[in-house]
């Protein structure tokens, strides 16, 4: 399969799950993760972390300890995601 038929079906399974900020961002970030040398598991961090944000309307919660977690930076770059500071 081409890589413009990949992205096609890909494109249809993300429409079909409602993720439209992988839609949105899943290029830019594998772009960076490739250029930094991410491990496929911090490449789609950023993209969970992205959507739960958005999603979120700005505010995310550490889903292991339900503190809120703020100041959060989110971006492609080769950096790991900064989560910011907990309110317990």
């Amino acid at each position: 399969m081409e890589e413009k038929d990949l992205k096609k079906v890909l494109e249809g399974y993300l429409q079909a799950l409602k993720l439209p900020t992988f839609i949105k961002n899943y290029q830019a970030f594998a772009q960076d993760a490739a250029r930094s040398g991410q491990s496929y598991e911090r490449f789609l961090l950023g993209l969970v972390l992205k959507t739960v944000y958005t999603r979120a309307g700005g505010e995310l919660t550490d889903p292991q300890e339900g503190c809120k977690l703020r100041n959060i930076k989110i971006r492609s770059s080769g950096e790991q995601p900064c989560l910011g500071v907990r309110q317990c």
